[in-house]
């Protein structure tokens, strides 16, 4: 096979508990060995292996993935059948397979693809890839990750929330009605419990300017991707909602604290993502507002806070720019 350049950092990389294996370029899926000493309680066996997991890492269908253990395969294309479904318009319907051989190798072939299959910048027919190798199925950008069990269950968590039926359909978050319809709830069990609440309003910077440079279709891709970014970023329990036309609104479970780790992690999701894949030299910032929820606050005044929050952070980021 021709001889590859060695993958380049992949900006998901940055996503906490989504890294690949830096320092292991030859790590490949490990088949059955010889019964090791037995795992400590606190860390079962089954959790310790590594699983070869094919990901989309930019687009609408950014994070969706397929796993893989010895002996298995998945076909990758548009079409509704395939184990990686891609709807990218480049990405062919049956567009490439995908193996994990019995050894552990991972090989990837392109089944006559209109758009042919690139790794590392590369296009190959068939290629034995490793974990961290970035794959281009047409325009689609992948990459392969050598994930925990523990991983892989909080991606699927993620992609779980999107097909929510309370979900947004444009964005996959959190519809706004959750505002009027579940959040006085969630006040009233919170003063019932004594514990704290925090809003997070995140919202896109300089939106209307950008869609004005790289047009509507883009920024609704935008906005999808964020979506995504922000949904992996925050808790389970820690409703994320669409507010208005691009931002969104995040309720956290806890105090200032709880909060600043969130936003952390979504600021990192954000900055690591490659957006210039949608646009040439697009780039995109969020502003957040945090606001902990004053007692005795109506959800009006709160979220007025969380407004005035966000545009004292807007203010303050574009006077360090």
């Amino acid at each position: 096979m021709p001889n590859r350049p060695p993958p380049p950092r992949d900006p998901l990389s940055t996503l906490p508990g989504l890294r690949p294996e830096s320092g292991q370029p030859n790590l490949r899926l490990v088949v059955p060995a010889p019964p090791e000493p037995e795992p400590s309680a606190d860390e079962p066996g089954d959790r310790r292996v590594l699983l070869a997991a094919l990901r989309v890492v930019g687009g609408r269908d950014v994070l969706r993935f397929v796993t893989l253990t010895a002996g298995e395969s998945a076909i990758v294309g548009r079409d509704p059948s395939c184990g990686l479904v891609v709807d990218e318009p480049t990405v062919s319907r049956r567009h490439a397979r995908v193996a994990c051989q019995e050894n552990g190798d991972v090989v990837l072939e392109d089944l006559g693809s209109f758009n042919g299959v690139t790794v590392n910048g590369v296009r190959l027919e068939r290629a034995k890839l490793v974990a961290g190798d970035h794959i281009e199925l047409g325009t689609a950008p992948l990459r392969l990750d050598m994930l925990s069990r523990d991983e892989i269950s909080q991606l699927a968590s993620v992609l779980a929330r999107f097909d929510q039926p309370a979900a947004d359909p444009h964005t996959g978050l959190v519809s706004g009605a959750w505002i009027h319809e579940d959040l006085p709830g969630e006040i009233a069990r919170s003063e019932q419990e004594g514990s704290e609440l925090c809003l997070l309003l995140l919202g896109v910077d300089d939106f209307d300017e950008l869609r004005h440079r790289h047009g509507a279709a883009v920024m609704d891709d935008v906005l999808r991707e964020f979506a995504r970014l922000l949904i992996h970023s925050v808790r389970d329990t820690d409703p994320a909602v669409r507010y208005g036309e691009h931002r969104a609104l995040v309720l956290v479970h806890g105090g200032a604290d709880a909060a600043a780790h969130v936003v952390r992690r979504i600021r990192a999701a954000v900055a690591g993502h490659d957006w210039s894949r949608l646009a040439e030299g697009l780039a995109v910032s969020v502003s957040v507002g945090v606001a902990p929820r004053p007692i005795g606050a109506t959800v009006p005044t709160w979220i007025l806070g969380a407004e005035e929050a966000l545009l004292a952070d807007r203010r303050g980021r574009a006077g360090s720019r």
